[in-house]
């Protein structure tokens, strides 16, 4: 269930039971104009054992805490990015006219490519006539690379962006393997699926 509250953030509730039992709770807040998620998840005795904010698809931040509030675990997954979500949202604003802040209309990650060997940022703005991918440097900012498909180009045709770019810059080729750092090996296949749904 959720509800909205007087600041326009939904927040839904969510419960985990096992044999009918409550293992924990939570809530995710959802603010207005934004892709960010706020989790948080309870112990039955309403202490806070983990924190989690997202973007899109993006970790930003997770904190786990210990029975006794104490953190146990704080993991900064922007750390390694110099060029941050707060400057890509108001790169794509600047530069595209495009706000990210639909999450049915658009889709954004990022990953560490090994092909070039760089950590990137990938977009795809689904609009009403076309779909529209870039390739973001997630170092400096810099635009790789777009692409732009028509809405009913069939989705097994499509290329991925990364490919699209090393097509226009063969030097720029390292290796073979495109990894998501927040997935396993076994996992790329589903992940390139789920890009390109």
């Amino acid at each position: 269930k959720s509800y909205t509250d007087s600041l326009s953030v939904k927040i839904e509730f969510f419960k985990s039971t096992i044999n009918n039992e409550l293992r924990c709770y939570g809530e995710i807040h959802y603010y207005p104009n934004s892709l960010s998620e706020y989790i948080y998840i309870y112990t039955p005795q309403g202490d806070l054992r983990k924190y989690t904010k997202k973007y899109s698809n993006l970790k930003n931040k997770v904190i786990e805490y210990n029975s006794h509030g104490k953190i146990i675990e704080n993991i900064d997954y922007d750390k390694d990015y110099s060029f941050s979500v707060e400057q890509l949202i108001e790169k794509m604003k600047n530069e595209y006219n495009i706000i990210l802040d639909n999450r049915e209309k658009m889709f954004v990650n990022r990953y560490k490519s090994l092909e070039l060997d760089k950590l990137v940022y990938v977009i795809v703005i689904y609009r009403i006539k076309d779909d529209f991918y870039l390739l973001i440097d997630g170092t400096n900012g810099e635009t790789l690379v777009t692409q732009t498909y028509p809405n009913n180009f069939p989705v097994s045709k499509r290329k991925n962006i990364v490919q699209i770019y090393l097509n226009a810059h063969p030097e720029a080729y390292k290796s073979k393997i495109l990894v998501d750092p927040n997935k396993n090996q076994d996992e790329h296949k589903s992940f390139w699926q789920r890009l390109f749904k």
